[in-house]
């Protein structure tokens, strides 16, 4: 997983470009497909600010800011986040 310290990560298969935009009007977790940058996906609904894959690239990692801030986790592609720390 390649992270750049600005919220931007790539997936274990290198096929997903993670990376945090406030297109939403908060900040959120979006990814889009390497090669088909069409293709966008929102991946937090609470808030996210920087993510990164796990390592078996079953779960997404991300961080919250403010009030829900703290490292959470959500199953991959689609699931409930959960409080880590």
């Amino acid at each position: 997983v390649l992270q750049d310290g600005f919220g931007t990560a790539v997936s274990r298969d290198g096929r997903w470009i993670y990376f945090r935009s406030l297109r939403s009007g908060e900040w959120q977790i979006w990814r889009a497909e390497y090669g088909n940058p069409k293709r966008v996906e929102r991946m937090t609904t609470a808030g996210g600010y920087a993510a990164m894959e796990s390592v078996d690239g079953r779960l997404l990692y991300f961080a919250r800011r403010h009030e829900r801030e703290g490292l959470w986790e959500q199953e991959l592609p689609r699931g409930d986040a959960r409080r880590v720390v």
